[in-house]
């Protein structure tokens, strides 16, 4: 049994010591290694230093263009048609936000505004009738069928007068603008200002004084940029 057991200490000792010189022999081979002469690495642009901290450089020349930051530009198109009266502005001026670009002779704003004013009209007709109804059906002169008719009609009147206002509000009109109507001459009824959206530089206008345009133009009149910001498109290969 002992000189069994001794055999087999030997046995895996040796086998042990064969393992460990295989590695030794694997740790000494170069596997894959290139040799290159000075000549070489001069041809290739080979530096050898030692490996430490430092700062790597990369510069890469790409093509790109620089375009308009889309967050940043506006397309001005009126919201009624009409005829350009008067165009203030050119390819290339700075413009501030709310600057008049161009003025136009609009029917269709005419219309409206004129719809608005008859309407304020027969509103204060109604309201005048309705107190008037109301007074006399207080003292028992009137019947109250009278009163209701008149009240019926106050509040028609009013809502008439509503969406008539808010009609002229949707092609841009202020609250000022419409409270300033019946101050208005029959020339400035058909006025409509076409305001800057933004600030920045107009770099399209397709209106020229005299021109026809609709309220949904092919082209928009006018196209402003704001050119503190702006980004750049580039072409990165994999």
């Amino acid at each position: 049994h002992e000189a069994h057991g001794g055999d087999d200490d030997n046995h895996d000792d040796h086998a042990g010591h064969d393992d460990h010189a295989g590695h030794d022999d694997h740790d000494d081979s170069a596997e894959g290694a290139i040799e290159l002469d000075d000549d070489a690495l001069r041809e290739f642009g080979i530096e050898l230093a030692v490996a430490a901290t430092g700062d790597v450089s990369l510069t890469l020349e790409l093509s790109g263009e620089v375009v308009f930051n889309p967050d940043r530009v506006a397309h001005v198109a009126p919201r009624v048609a009409g005829v350009a009266h008067a165009v203030n502005r050119a390819v290339g001026d700075q413009v501030q936000q709310g600057e008049v670009l161009a003025t136009l002779d609009s029917r269709e704003l005419a219309r409206l505004k004129s719809e608005y004013l008859a309407a304020t009209k027969r509103m204060a007709i109604a309201e005048a009738n309705f107190q008037r109804e109301r007074n006399l059906w207080e003292q028992k002169i009137t019947s109250e069928s009278e009163y209701l008719a008149a009240r019926q009609a106050v509040e028609e009147s009013r809502i008439a007068r509503q969406l008539a206002e808010e009609q002229l509000h949707a092609t841009g009109l202020s609250e000022d603008d419409v409270a300033a109507l019946p101050d208005q001459g029959h020339v400035e009824l058909t006025r409509y200002a076409m305001h800057a959206p933004i600030s920045g530089t107009i770099v399209e206008r397709h209106l020229t004084q005299g021109e026809v345009v609709s309220e949904h133009p092919d082209d928009p009149p006018f196209v402003i940029a704001d050119l503190s910001s702006v980004w750049v498109h580039l072409t990165v290969y994999p």
